[in-house]
């Protein structure tokens, strides 16, 4: 694959799913949150300030502003590990020996709403969290297993 595509589909996959989940951080979870500490700390907080109120400004429903960070993320960090574990010369046999990799992204959510749910963790247990770990995953890995299907056959049909 070439630097070219692969860049493409890092920016399309990873970056900006993590970008979309941030953004909406940003404009609409509570400041209470550690990470406007963290702005704070990098001097940024009054950037983050400004994008934070352009942002508020548009209506999301709640479930948007509390499932899609969790589902991009779990999108991102699924397709950032496709991409390494699925390769074209191997996309039929990931699933004998690379599939604990690919989900581990949903294995460490689920784990996190499992904690939450026994309050090992702090925060909320809620099913709406589990669908989107779900989606985000099995979306990833069949975009990705896409793409790079595509590819590969591609790169045969050049040769």
């Amino acid at each position: 694959m070439s630097k070219v595509k692969l860049t493409l589909m890092i920016m399309v996959l990873i970056i900006s799913p993590l970008l979309l989940g941030g953004l909406i951080y940003i404009g609409w979870r509570p400041e209470s949150l550690l990470m406007f500490a963290w702005f704070e700390f990098l001097g940024i907080d009054n950037a983050v300030m400004i994008l934070r109120t352009t942002l508020s400004q548009y209506d999301l429903p709640s479930w948007m502003i509390f499932w899609i960070p969790n589902g991009t993320w779990t999108f991102a960090f699924t397709a950032s590990l496709a991409l390494i574990w699925l390769q074209p010369e191997n996309l039929a046999d990931y699933l004998r020996y690379r599939l604990f990799w690919i989900l581990l992204p949903l294995i460490f959510g689920l784990t996190m709403e499992a904690g939450q749910l026994f309050q090992i963790l702090p925060g909320t247990f809620c099913f709406g969290d589990i669908m989107a770990h779900l989606i985000g995953a099995l979306t990833a890995l069949g975009i990705t297993a896409f793409l790079l299907s595509r590819f590969k056959y591609l790169k045969e049909e050049n040769n």
